[in-house]
């Protein structure tokens, strides 16, 4: 009887074997805590006070009883990369009628009879600065103009105006017609763009003179300008 119960058990130890039934030591670590999430783009700007905001609340500057040949001051426009991500900026310009100027009496025929958009085709940007690349003493003005005529605008849609030196100056109509950038060089290509790293800010000044060929058809008028900047994440 031992005999046949060792024979049995010698068949099933055999079944095990030929079954690979093994056992193992086994030990298992998990890595946790990766986590991946995106960024964010926010872009502040900031008037000549320096104050950034982030509300559409910035004002550049006014000017009021401008009269011909009569520049305004330099205003300071200050763009911040407020975000987490590094990225471009660009400012788009618009402008809307200005306030309803009732004329007085007695001026002469003719006077506040120019529209709007004749009236944004005679502010001219004289003077540009800008931090970058070493142009804080550069007036890139002249950059604004030709960029504006080589995207197919120019002297004769009012969107410059001859610098007296052979080149161009922009207007308050030109600008609308381009993106402006923060650049090294021109052209704006995408190498010479000026990238904004987290935190970084920088800034442009710009001046505007109403030209003292300007009729008295412009009595009056006035334009609201506006300035919208863009940061583009690289």
């Amino acid at each position: 009887m031992k005999k046949l119960l060792f024979g049995i058990m010698a068949v099933v130890l055999c079944v095990g074997l030929i079954g690979g039934a093994f056992a193992y030591f086994t030990d298992s670590q998990t890595s946790s805590g990766n986590v991946f999430s995106a960024g964010y783009a926010q872009l502040y700007m900031a008037g000549n006070d320096g104050i950034y905001h982030h509300d559409n609340s910035v004002v550049i500057g006014s000017v009021t009883n401008m009269a011909p040949g009569a520049s305004t001051p330099l205003y300071l426009m200050y763009f911040k990369n407020a975000g987490t991500v590094p990225g471009t900026v660009s400012a788009q310009v618009s402008f809307t009628g200005g306030p309803n100027v009732v004329l007085p009496a007695g001026l002469p025929s003719g006077s506040g009879t120019a529209t709007w958009d004749q009236f944004a085709q005679e502010l001219v940007v004289t003077t540009v600065y800008t931090d970058v690349a070493g142009n804080g003493t550069a007036n890139v003005a002249g950059y604004w103009g030709q960029q504006i005529v080589d995207a197919g605008y120019g002297y004769a849609a009012g969107a410059v105006v001859s610098d007296g030196a052979g080149g161009y100056l922009p207007t308050v109509y030109g600008l609308t017609k381009v993106a402006l950038n923060f650049a090294t060089a021109y052209p704006n290509t995408p190498s010479n763009l000026v990238t904004f790293a987290a935190g970084d800010s920088h800034w442009e000044k710009i001046s505007l003179k109403l030209p003292s060929t300007a009729g008295n058809t412009f009595e009056g008028l006035g334009i609201t300008i506006s300035v919208t900047g863009t940061l583009t994440s690289n």
